[in-house]
């Protein structure tokens, strides 16, 4: 049986989307809307951990901003956006006067007891 072809949406689009309706975290994966499993304990203790650590270098140097769980667009056509555990903007790409339209400069994901770093392409904001 043929089932209709899924019409993908843009980042911009899912930026405008509701919350799901059980306020589970949602990501956009190469235009396609995915819903998130909810973390569990140790996860939310080590994403704590390294955005306390980071966000302290960064702010003693002034070197930009770290977030939790903020969206960055990490692909373009078709569009994948994030939330990536800890994000870190940089106030050389970001001024600090500034707020960000979509994309960040790294991001780092807890998987298990570790923490993987994921560049975000180089791209629009």
């Amino acid at each position: 049986m043929a089932t209709a072809a899924q019409q993908l949406i843009t980042a911009e689009q899912f930026l405008t989307l509701p919350g799901h309706p059980d306020g589970l975290k949602q990501e956009l994966v190469r235009g396609e809307v995915v819903t998130m499993c909810v973390p569990g304990f140790d996860h939310g203790l080590i994403q704590g951990q390294v955005y306390a650590i980071l966000r302290e270098f960064v702010h003693a140097n002034n070197l930009g901003r770290v977030t939790v769980e903020s969206g960055v667009v990490t692909e373009r056509g078709p569009d994948t956006v994030r939330g990536p555990d800890v994000a870190y903007w940089s106030a050389q790409r970001l001024p600090l006067d500034q707020r960000p339209r979509i994309s960040g400069d790294g991001a780092g994901l807890v998987r298990g007891n570790t923490v993987a770093r994921q560049p975000t392409r180089k791209g629009p904001r």
